[in-house]
């Protein structure tokens, strides 16, 4: 029932599928209807990648566990001296993370 379409076209040696020729066709089409129309379609696809984005960002806060991140905080350790050489190792490994 109904009409069969083939995916592809055949041009001699050339196979082209549907989709690609389509995509192609429709973004040839807004080029020449102007710079207004392009704008206007390149903004609503912008909005709706940064939706998705923001998206993939609000569904992964579901698997964020907290009391993972806990022994990532090293507890402080304090200077033994008033020695200026002492805070700055001490800030120098906690820069390097050792």
């Amino acid at each position: 029932m109904g009409v069969h379409l083939s995916p592809t076209i055949d041009l001699g040696i050339v196979t082209m599928s549907w989709g690609p020729l389509l995509i192609v066709a429709l973004f040839t089409i807004l080029l020449v209807r102007g710079a207004k129309l392009s704008a206007t379609v390149g903004n609503i696809v912008t909005v709706i990648n940064i939706g998705v984005v923001l998206f993939v960002i609000v569904a992964g806060f579901s698997y964020v566990m907290a009391e993972k991140y806990a022994p990532c905080i090293p507890e402080t350790i304090p200077a033994s001296g008033q020695d200026t050489t002492d805070v700055l190792k001490q800030s120098l490994f906690a820069f390097v993370g050792y």
